[in-house]
């Protein structure tokens, strides 16, 4: 795996468990920590250049990091995905762009399958 990845965490314990336990299977340079409420955080995001960025769903900092920065519009490559410890389950977040000039161009969005 030669991905970029970010764990965006105010330091949780469910969070600091998920990377102690990619660190067995990541090397160190693919994995990053960046606290979202950090005044830094956005900086140091866009220059690690993260492929993927994961958080977990429940710390509102994470999540409010992800949703004022608007993250899949800024890094329209990046994948995010939030975990939940209440859930046994992984929600990925990706960012897809498609020319918009006319209402067909939208409706033939809506009509395409979600998994094609």
């Amino acid at each position: 795996m030669d991905a970029s990845v970010v764990i965006l965490s105010s330091h949780s314990l469910f969070t600091d468990g998920i990377a102690n336990r990619l660190q067995q299977y990541l090397p160190q340079s693919q994995l990053q920590m960046v606290n979202p409420t950090a005044h830094t955080a956005l900086r140091e995001l866009i220059n690690t250049d993260p492929q993927i960025i994961i958080f977990d769903i429940t710390d509102t900092d994470a999540l409010q990091f992800c949703v004022s920065h608007n993250l899949l519009y800024d890094l329209p490559a990046v994948r995010l995905i939030a975990l939940n410890p209440r859930k046994e389950q992984i929600r990925i977040l990706t960012s897809e762009c498609h020319p918009a000039v006319e209402i067909e161009d939208l409706l033939a969005v809506i009509a395409r399958p979600l998994y094609a």
